[in-house]
């Protein structure tokens, strides 16, 4: 609980969770980042949620974000985008990624 990071590495995970915990979530990424330490997320883009079929594990949401809606939870929450780009997705699947670095500001 009292570990601190130089930074944290979110590659393909924030988008399962509820929008309405994102802002919770990224003020505890926050909390364990060192002064000026860096966040990367890679997150699916769009509106809404998804949901993907899983067979016996059920369904999967995925909450969508549009560009946005990511830099105005990261810079509430104290971040500061240091590089953002839209990616196509590596699979081909039909969903564009937000791809982010940003800094904890002190």
């Amino acid at each position: 609980k009292d570990a601190k990071f130089h930074g944290l590495w979110v590659n393909a995970t924030f988008h399962h969770q509820p929008r309405t915990e994102m802002p919770s979530t990224l003020s505890k990424m926050y909390d364990s980042l060192l002064d000026n330490g860096v966040i990367y997320i890679a997150t699916k883009m769009g509106e809404g949620v998804a949901y993907k079929d899983h067979g016996k594990n059920g369904k999967i949401s995925y909450t969508l974000l549009k560009r946005e809606e990511l830099e105005q939870i990261l810079t509430d929450n104290g971040f500061k985008i240091l590089y953002l780009k839209i990616t196509s997705d590596k699979l081909g699947r039909n969903i564009g990624w937000i791809n982010v670095f940003a800094k904890k500001i002190s």
